[in-house]
C-alpha cells in the first residue's frame, strides 16, 4: 500500500511540474540592429568622464631627456582603494591638469580625441620654444 501511495505521488508530482516552452513573440529581436562584423561586436568608444583616473605618457623621438621628463609624472601610488595607480584625476569641471600644458578639458572626448588634443598643444608649445 506504501509502495502504491508512493508510486501515484511521484507520478503526480511528475505530471504537474512539467511545462511546455514558451516561444518567444515575432518581433522580439526587431528592434536590435546588427552591428558585427563577422561575428565580432563594434562597441562605442569610450567617452572620458569626471571622476576618471587617467594614465598619459609622453614619448618622443628626441635622445635628450629633458624634452621628455617634464610632462611625465613620476611613478607613486596614489591612497584609498585605487593604491598602486597614479594618473590625472578629472576633477568636477571636467579638466585635468597636465604639466606645461596647463589645463585641459578632457570630458566627453575620447582617448583618441585626447592624445590628439595633447599632441597639438606639445605642437604648439615646441613651436614657441625655437
Amino acid at each position: 500500500m506504501k509502495f502504491f501511495s508512493f508510486f501515484c505521488i511521484a507520478i503526480i508530482v511528475l505530471l504537474l511540474s512539467c511545462k511546455t516552452r514558451q516561444v518567444a513573440p515575432k518581433n522580439y529581436l526587431d528592434n536590435i540592429t546588427d552591428t558585427s562584423i563577422n561575428g565580432v561586436i563594434e562597441l562605442p568608444e569610450p567617452m572620458i568622464q569626471k571622476n576618471d583616473l587617467l594614465s598619459i605618457k609622453v614619448y618622443s623621438a628626441s635622445i635628450d631627456p629633458a624634452v621628455d621628463l617634464p610632462y611625465n609624472l613620476p611613478e607613486q601610488a596614489s591612497g584609498g582603494a585605487g593604491a598602486g595607480t597614479s594618473g590625472f584625476l578629472v576633477d568636477a569641471n571636467g579638466n585635468i591638469e597636465y604639466p606645461r600644458l596647463g589645463t585641459l578639458h578632457a570630458e566627453g572626448l575620447t582617448k583618441l580625441q585626447l592624445a590628439e588634443l595633447i599632441k597639438g598643444r606639445l605642437e604648439g608649445e615646441r613651436q614657441l620654444t625655437r
